[in-house]
């Protein structure tokens, strides 16, 4: 939900010319962005990964996102360049918006399961929810 409010405040924001709506919308895309790394990293993405390798997942995903920090600000000055803050903020909520069609799509719910649940490969889980409703 935050990749699109996100996106939404990300599009609104170069087209504000009032200085207070540009510091209110500045405001708002950082906060969302700063949620979301928040509970991604410490919510959601640990829950993910079984237990016996759950130190690891989480290790795995902490760098790659750590290696993308690093190429990210050269990329960000380059379109800066090129295009200006409407070029960069086009990036971002393009990157909003693949984040977010690929949790809604791809994400596994883990609200409420247990975490054998979610740690369960998906047929597993399939399999078990038949027993459960045959019981």
């Amino acid at each position: 939900m935050f990749s699109f409010v996100a996106l939404a405040i990300g599009l609104a924001y170069p087209q504000a010319d009032h200085p207070a709506l540009v510091m209110g919308l500045g405001f708002c895309l950082v906060a969302c962005v700063f949620i979301l790394g928040a509970l991604s990293i410490a919510a959601y993405v640990p829950e993910l990964f079984p237990t016996e390798i759950r130190l690891r997942g989480v290790g795995l995903c902490s760098t790659a996102g750590r290696l993308a920090n690093i190429g990210i600000p050269f990329l960000i000055a380059f379109l800066y360049m090129q295009g200006g803050i409407t070029a960069v903020l086009g990036l971002i909520s393009a990157g909003l918006f693949v984040q977010g069609v690929v949790v809604f799509v791809l994400g596994v719910e883990t609200k409420g399961m247990a975490l054998e649940a979610v740690s369960t490969e998906p047929s597993d889980i399939i399999i078990h929810s038949r027993v459960r409703q045959s019981a």
